[in-house]
């Protein structure tokens, strides 16, 4: 019988398993035929085979084995499938650093497109496994262990081979192999010694254009007087296919047409050869706003080497519009925090600053921010606000109901067949109705409007629709509708801009404009990093590409534009255009200064009430360098202090840490440091920092300014720099490890007045008024076992001997479960050397994530706790 089942549940696997792509493929509306399917189908099933009997395999050695593989081989393929959804290639080994960072997961991570077909998958190989472990009962107690490891290699070395045969192209092989090959050879050919290679000095005519923008022929009448506004509309993720006249220009199919656009179509250039030149929001803004590339790689963007490198600071587009008279604002739908872009906005020269808290209305409950029907709405106030100031002024807005998993009203999401379509055809209707605004408004006969893209989520049977973006230009003086067929990309916006404003002024600075065509190609490279591939092109309508195995392809396309219906791909062999090509991204990609530094935060002031949970940074993506020391340091100020009012700093790492420090408002010393030893170079690292404020007056508002947080590297060799010796240490505890976290009082929070954490890792409890507090914390996970919980204190007052004091629980599983609980009087305490102590056993059995413990109070109380620690029997 349990055989029986085990063949059973295993063919429900891999039946359900292998429809996947099939699901996939239908919800893509991608058309393939039988020939098409077919050879990634049976390398599907080929890799649920091996999955199956590795886990098979491995329960004759452990029994948990084979469920700690198959559920991580099971979560990488969701991610997978999920991010070929969203962005039409699978996921690199250094995009798992996203999983660290909450707020990526509380945006991105928590949709799931097919919840039904994961469950069923799940389900069928628990099954699996569970039989496959009955069936293994005897070879754990003895049988065949030499003959299981053999068949472990083998299977392992199986695994290995397949999946270096794979290539990072998801629609010819199962999702992680593709996934896997590609971030193995991603780091394999990553170059790090960029400043010991050779450059030769005429590099830049090799990746950027040797014209002046005034040579360009001019496609508008720069005769009209008055201001000239410019306001930059960026779309998330939307890539040029999605236009109506673009898809006709270049005889191009998609089944999404943004229809807004059809009402300025005769006042707009077109750009229907646009390019991205890299994914992710912070390099597509840097790009367009710097006139420059981008980094090619996964490295540190340059956004956060620009707010560091003051020295060699060049003006960006912001601060050059500035020195002209305008002013300037930067507004986005998402939160300012993540990736540090409300600090690069006032680097780049923006008098405002305006993020997802300047939107108190919502359309859609959505995580990472402003839905995109109330964010152009409120925006409106905003735009108001600035053109009634009488000076010419410069905005840029930004998007987020584009970004996966989607902004999408319900009435949406039942019309269209799948929400991403669904997401873009709420923004066109919500773009339609702030276009209509802007053509109705005191500033419609004196702004370009530039609709842009900050990257592309990807074009479906494009062999570069991940860098397909979009550009229109829309202005009174353009006559009808223009196509400039040259090839653009988002280092051309800064350029464009300024010859639009100033025609005269900039006629002779290098560069090309989208307002002029120009009579040769230009070289233009562009990268998808997820999976390594660069591209360069110095023809249009011919791409050299050259993927992370180094292997290089030129893409011609049928129409000899940079986009088309078809394309024809050869595989060439031009060692000395690899080595080009490997330099230009390198040259590019370089680090942009010597600083050793990154400024996080310049200055930035919070207004905070107590017990709140904010924000400070999250998601910057640096790259560590190997054999190094990192530091995080920053300053910090509570304004208007009083005694009593404190705050906890949280910081959350990659590499699994909780750190924490609680500071009294009247400390002197207001420098807090954190360092860590980094061995090998990583790409992606990302950090979070957390604030909590606490003070006895929970109704008014007070004022926190950070100041400086600055991450640095220092060679392994090279002691503290001066300032960071005398800094307050963070308290470093390890998640999981509760035999080296001895106090954990600041992992704990409390409730009401009177209970507050202090500097020095103490809580003080002065709840006369109140029977009612709370200490709660640690939830930090603990495997199972037999533990003992000790809180150790003071009482400041003297109490009755048989009198309730508090009560103490362990909290399991979200408090779906308390394995022990007790009250306490003066009578059960322990007493040693002027301190109580109260003990409380309990038993975990299994594992939890995030154990609880609380004291709750059954009275008024004075004391000072001092240690909350536990030890395991």
């Amino acid at each position: 019988m349990q055989r029986k089942m085990y063949i059973l549940l295993t063919t429900l696997f891999l039946i359900t398993f292998a429809s996947g792509r099939f699901l996939l493929i239908a919800k893509k509306n991608f058309d393939y035929s039988l020939f098409d399917i077919l050879k990634p189908t049976i390398i599907d099933i080929l890799f649920a085979v091996l999955l199956i009997l590795l886990c098979y395999w491995l329960g004759k050695l452990n029994r948990l084995l084979p469920y700690v593989i198959a559920i991580s081989s099971m979560l990488f393929y969701f991610a997978n499938i999920e991010y070929i959804y969203a962005m039409d290639n699978i996921l690199n080994l250094s995009d798992i650093s996203y999983i660290s960072d909450s707020e990526f997961l509380k945006g991105s991570a928590l949709h799931v497109s097919f919840p039904v077909y994961y469950i069923l998958v799940v389900l069928f190989l628990i099954g699996a496994l569970i039989f496959g472990n009955q069936l293994n009962k005897g070879a754990r107690e003895g049988e065949n262990k030499k003959l299981s490891v053999i068949f472990l290699v083998v299977l392992i070395c199986s695994e290995g081979v397949l999946v270096s045969l794979s290539d990072n192209d998801w629609k010819n092989n199962n999702f992680v192999y593709a996934s896997l090959n590609n971030g193995v050879y991603t780091v394999m050919n990553n170059e790090k010694d960029y400043d010991n290679q050779y450059y030769p000095e005429n590099i830049e005519e090799k990746i950027n254009t040797t014209e002046l923008i005034g040579e360009g022929k001019d496609l508008l009448s720069h005769a009209a007087a008055g201001r000239k506004n410019v306001l930059i509309v960026t779309m998330e993720g939307i890539p040029g296919a999605y236009v109506a006249q673009t898809q006709k220009h270049l005889n191009v199919v998609n089944s999404i047409k943004m229809n807004s656009f059809n009402k300025i179509k005769d006042h707009s250039i077109i750009i229907p050869n646009y390019i991205t030149h890299n994914n992710q929001t912070i390099r597509g803004l840097y790009s367009f706003l710097a006139g420059d590339y981008p980094k090619l790689d996964a490295s540190t963007p340059k956004a956060y080497e620009y707010m560091e490198d003051s020295k060699n600071q060049k003006k960006l587009l912001p601060q050059l519009l500035k020195d002209k008279g305008y002013n300037t604002a930067y507004i986005q739908a998402a939160g300012l925090e993540f990736m540090s872009k409300d600090q690069f906005m006032k680097s780049a020269g923006f008098d405002t600053v305006i993020g997802s808290e300047g939107f108190p209305h919502n359309e859609v409950p959505f995580s990472w921010g402003v839905d995109d029907k109330a964010f152009f709405e409120q925006t409106e106030s905003y735009l108001n606000d600035l053109n009634s100031k009488g000076k010419p002024w410069f905005a840029t807005l930004l998007t987020v109901g584009t970004h996966h998993p989607y902004a999408v009203p319900p009435d949406y999401e039942e019309k269209y067949p799948d929400r991403k379509e669904a997401a873009v055809k709420y923004l066109d209707d919500s773009l339609s109705s702030f276009i209509d605004y802007i053509n109705h408004s005191d500033f419609a006969n004196d702004t370009l409007v530039l609709f842009v893209s900050d990257e592309s989520h990807g074009v479906n049977d494009q062999p570069y629709g991940s860098n397909w973006g979009l550009c229109i230009a829309y202005a009174p003086n353009i006559e009808g509708t223009i196509y400039n067929d040259n090839v653009f990309g988002h280092k051309d916006i800064l350029n464009s801009v300024l010859d639009y404003v100033d025609s005269k002024e900039y006629s002779n600075k290098k560069g090309r404009s989208i307002f002029r065509t120009y009579g040769k190609d230009s070289p233009i490279m562009f990268a998808t990093h997820v999976n390594g591939d660069v591209f360069y092109s110095t023809e249009k309508g011919k791409v050299y590409k050259l993927d992370s195995k180094n292997n290089l392809y030129e893409i011609d396309s049928e129409n000899h534009e940079m986009f088309s219906e078809n394309y024809t791909i050869k595989k060439i062999n031009d060692e000395s255009l690899k080595n080009d090509i490997s330099l230009y991204k390198n040259y590019i990609s370089k680090p942009s200064s010597d600083n050793n530094e990154l400024n996080i935060i310049k200055s930035k002031t919070y207004e905070v009430k107590a017990k709140e949970g904010y924000l400070i940074t999250a998601g910057q993506y640096m790259t560590l360098p190997d054999k190094s020391y990192v530091n995080i340091d920053f300053n910090y100020e509570l304004l208007d202090t009083k005694e009593g009012v404190g705050l906890t700093f949280e910081l959350r790492t990659n590499e699994g840490k909780v750190i924490k420090k609680t500071v009294d408002g009247a400390t002197s010393n207001k420098h807090l440091h954190y360092r860590f030893f980094n061995d090998k170079e990583q790409s992606g690292y990302t950090f979070e920092m957390f604030m909590t404020p606490f003070f006895s007056d929970t109704t008014s508002t007070k004022k926190v300014s950070i100041d400086n947080m600055v991450v640095s590297f220092e060679d392994k060799d090279k002691e503290l720099k001066k300032g960071q010796s005398d800094a307050t240490e963070f308290d470093v505890f390890k998640k999981g490890d509760e035999e080296t976290n001895k106090n954990l009082i600041p992992f704990m929070s409390t409730s009401k007045s009177g209970v507050f954490l202090t500097s020095d890792n103490r809580i003080l409890l002065n709840s006369k008024d109140s029977n009612n507090y709370l200490v709660y914390g640690p939830y930090l996970p603990y495997p199972k076992g037999k533990y003992t919980l000790q809180y150790k204190f003071k009482l400041n007052e003297k109490y009755g001997l048989n009198e309730p004091l508090f009560t103490l629980d362990v909290s399991a599983q979200q408090g779906s479960q308390i394995p022990a609980q007790r009250s306490f009087t003066l009578e059960d305490l322990d007493y040693e050397g002027g301190y109580y102590i109260a003990k409380l056993e309990f038993e975990l059995n299994q594992d939890i994530s995030d154990v609880e413990f609380r004291l709750h109070g059954n009275r008024s109380l004075d004391m000072t706790v001092t240690d909350v620690s536990t030890t395991k029997k």
